[in-house]
């Protein structure tokens, strides 16, 4: 549920990545890149589920990681593998 403020409401937000059933949480993103919470490694062109998570309401979408992801990096650009 979200959060009631004086001045309106806040939706309650959660956004991973699942890849090969490992879970990767999101810190922030935007339409073409995303910025893990914490450093991970992970081959150029892996795909990914994107799990989007809005007051308790999940959405997912499969996407590429277009660079991968080397040691130490947390900025990552991606792309959407099936748009609607």
């Amino acid at each position: 549920m979200g959060i009631r403020r004086e001045n309106g409401y806040s939706a309650a937000v959660a956004s991973y990545l699942t890849v090969g059933g490992r879970r990767v949480d999101i810190a922030k993103m935007n339409r073409d890149y995303l910025t893990l919470a914490e450093a991970c490694a992970l081959a150029p062109e892996t795909e990914a589920q994107l799990n989007i998570i809005i007051d308790e309401k999940k959405s997912t979408q499969m996407i590429l990681l277009n660079d991968g992801v080397t040691a130490g990096q947390r900025e990552v650009r991606y792309s959407v593998l099936a748009p609607f």
